[in-house]
């Protein structure tokens, strides 16, 4: 490992160990697992901002809820509680596809925003 990637995993290590909630801490790690997939496995993706995990799995959740609850999708604010609720209880695979769906919506919203 070279210096800056054991930097890079003790700034992360420091960021998780500072979260309060173990159910984050578990959506945290898995969401960082997929992006880890995703760019080992596209190396000649560039992201030229920042990630912020807190907005990928927060946008995971709603597009979940909204596969979930087609017919309720408009309404999402009123059930964000239970849609989060429903999130922390899904199994570690459906997160990660979530999380790919979200970090996909993300980076297309991105390109069709740009000039």
């Amino acid at each position: 490992m070279t210096r800056g990637e054991k930097l890079f995993r003790d700034r992360v290590s420091h960021i998780l160990n500072k979260t309060p909630s173990p159910d984050s801490l578990q959506l945290y790690t898995e969401a960082l697992q997929v992006l880890m997939v995703v760019l080992w496995k596209n190396p000649e993706l560039r992201i030229a901002d920042t990630l912020f995990l807190d907005v990928i799995i927060g946008h995971a959740v709603r597009l979940a809820w909204e596969q979930q609850h087609p017919n309720q999708a408009s309404a999402y604010d009123r059930y964000r509680a239970e849609a989060w609720k429903d999130f922390y209880l899904s199994p570690p695979s459906v997160v990660a596809n979530h999380v790919m769906t979200a970090l996909a919506y993300l980076l297309n919203s991105d390109m069709r925003e740009a000039p």
